[in-house]
């Protein structure tokens, strides 16, 4: 009886064995088996969220699933990217944000994560911030600005979104390496800063390249090593200042994402940045694809992340 027993139950095992070779568990199903959530740590309607929006839509073509964005706003993107850092890391919360939330914010003050509470997937892209004067004014260049701020500084007013910000942190730099000081105002958002350039309130603004254009603003100066294809105006280092300022966006998940999953979001994410319908779309707003894959993403943000440290370090706590 026991023989009999045990032979019985040895079959049963056996034959479990085989129909799990056949058909493997949920758990190792082809991944993504399901809806992928994205979160957007801004509002809808801004920069970051019309380009994220677009690589959900495109990605999620690519791998067979919905991706639906979560717009997570508040505290300079704190919020949203807290959140992300406490997801579960099984690739089916991911997130989508610039520079500032994820590598800014954490040097500017105590946050609940930083850069290596995050896996990298991949980069988007990498647009330079550009030095715009309004369209009358007699500034067309930084030698121009730079005599223009020298002779009257506490006439010269310039704008910026809040102390810490990437485009205060950029000017703010500049006018350091000027040795001047000129008065700065504070604004909500692009829209009312813009509003304030072409009245002549300020004479001074930096911003990504889709803005000159939608505003008709002259562009003087792009922070970038090269000059941008979308907007071809001589870069700051062309003009005798060392200044690198891009507003590049990244694909990342929570830490311990399982690296099969993260393969997959990357070289589906690599054939969406070779895609012609994804390149017109993100065109729209003067945007261009900047692809590097997880590896040399993860290499990218590092060297990034010191050289913000280093850069807020001088410059904002000087002042």
């Amino acid at each position: 009886m026991r023989r009999a027993c045990f032979l019985w139950t040895l079959t049963v095992l056996l034959l479990c064995a085989g129909l799990a070779a056949l058909f493997p568990a949920r758990a190792s199903a082809a991944y993504p088996d399901r809806t992928i959530t994205m979160i957007i740590p801004f509002g809808a309607g801004g920069a970051t969220d019309v380009i994220g929006r677009y690589i959900a839509l495109h990605l999620g073509k690519k791998l067979g699933q919905t991706i639906i964005v979560k717009n997570i706003a508040g505290s300079g993107g704190v919020i949203g990217m807290t959140e992300l850092a406490e997801s579960r890391p099984d690739g089916y919360t991911i997130g989508f944000s610039p520079v500032a939330p994820l590598i800014m914010q954490p040097n500017f003050r105590k946050t609940m994560y930083n850069l290596s509470s995050f896996c990298s997937i991949a980069r988007a892209t990498n647009e330079p911030l550009f030095l715009e004067v309004s369209a009358q004014s007699s500034i067309r260049n930084m030698k121009d600005l730079q005599e223009a701020v020298a002779r009257a500084p506490e006439k010269f007013f310039w704008g910026h979104l809040g102390m810490g910000s990437q485009i205060h942190l950029s000017m703010a730099h500049m006018f350091k390496m000027m040795g001047v000081n000129p008065r700065a105002i504070v604004f909500k958002d692009d829209a009312e800063a813009m509003a304030a350039l072409i009245s002549g309130r300020i004479m001074l603004y930096d911003s990504l390249p889709s803005l000159p254009a939608r505003y008709g603003v002259r562009a003087i100066a792009a922070l970038s090593e090269e000059r941008y294809p979308q907007l071809d105006v001589p870069t700051a280092r062309e003009q005798g200042f060392d200044l690198r300022y891009t507003q590049w966006m990244s694909l990342v998940g929570p830490k311990g994402m399982p690296q099969d999953r993260i393969a997959v979001l990357e070289r589906a994410f690599a054939e969406v940045c070779r895609d012609p319908e994804y390149i017109r779309d993100i065109a729209t707003v003067y945007s261009v694809s900047a692809y590097l894959d997880s590896k040399a993403n993860q290499a990218f943000m590092e060297e990034e992340e010191a050289y913000y440290r280093k850069a807020m370090s001088e410059v904002l706590k000087a002042q």
